[in-house]
């Protein structure tokens, strides 16, 4: 019932460049190395999935699978992390920007993307002030930065505080949510098609809210910090069966 002064609202940083460059080619790699890096980059790309699962498949595609192949490929792990997520990132904003649907974006560097110019920055904000801004948004939209097996806390913030999520896929949150009745995904081969959604919830207020109302009965009752916590202390428990 609080008054909804944002259409849709991205909450997250950026420090990217205009230019995105797979940095692995700026170094003396041999040229296995750089095939590997570059078919799991361009997985990444093509598939919502983390940095693991998509070495996982490079390297099950190629029948390397051994222990110690993983184990030598793990320090590009980081490599990977630094490249994919402003990538991600961008791509997700770039989706709504090629609709041209209109997006207030709260976090710090985005006036280096190369269409700053049709967003409406607001520059870095403290959690705090996040989640005024969520109880203030009609959408919050996100990609999952690389959580796409879990979920990240932008999530459940949002549902909490009444706003429907649009989010990039994530199979934790497939399963504890529906897709389409609790908030709407999205996924990189179908992307731009998909945030097609946005405009038909923000002139259909009363569909809008009902999808809020669902998402907030769920998050409200498994999804809060408290929830976290207790699944922290049972695994301590587990553990340490001594400790009171």
């Amino acid at each position: 019932s609080s008054k909804r002064i944002y259409d849709v609202v991205v909450s997250a940083s950026w420090w990217g460049s205009e230019k995105i460059e797979r940095s692995w080619h700026t170094e003396s790699l041999n040229q296995g190395i750089t095939g590997i890096l570059d078919d799991v980059a361009d997985y990444l790309e093509m598939y919502p999935v983390n940095t693991m699962a998509a070495f996982r498949e490079i390297l099950s595609q190629r029948g390397l699978m051994d222990k110690e192949y993983w184990q030598k490929l793990i320090p590009f792990f980081e490599w990977m992390q630094r490249y994919i997520k402003p990538y991600r990132r961008l791509k997700s904003v770039e989706f709504l920007v090629q609709s041209g649907i209109p997006v207030d974006v709260f976090g710090a560097g985005w006036e280096n993307a190369p269409f700053a110019n049709h967003l409406n920055l607001h520059g870095g904000v403290s959690y705090e002030e996040t989640l005024k801004i969520f109880s203030q948004a009609r959408i919050v939209y996100q990609d999952q930065a690389e959580f796409n097996h879990g979920a990240h806390d932008r999530v459940f913030t949002a549902m909490l505080n009444g706003a429907v999520v649009v989010s990039e896929y994530s199979t934790y949150l497939d399963k504890e949510f529906i897709d389409g009745q609790d908030l709407f995904m999205f996924d990189w081969k179908h992307g731009q098609e998909q945030v097609g959604i946005i405009p038909e919830l923000l002139s259909d207020e009363p569909r809008r809210l009902a999808i809020a109302f669902n998402a907030y009965s769920k998050a409200d009752k498994k999804h809060r910090w408290v929830n976290r916590a207790q699944r922290i202390l049972e695994a301590v428990n587990i553990l340490y069966p001594e400790a009171k």
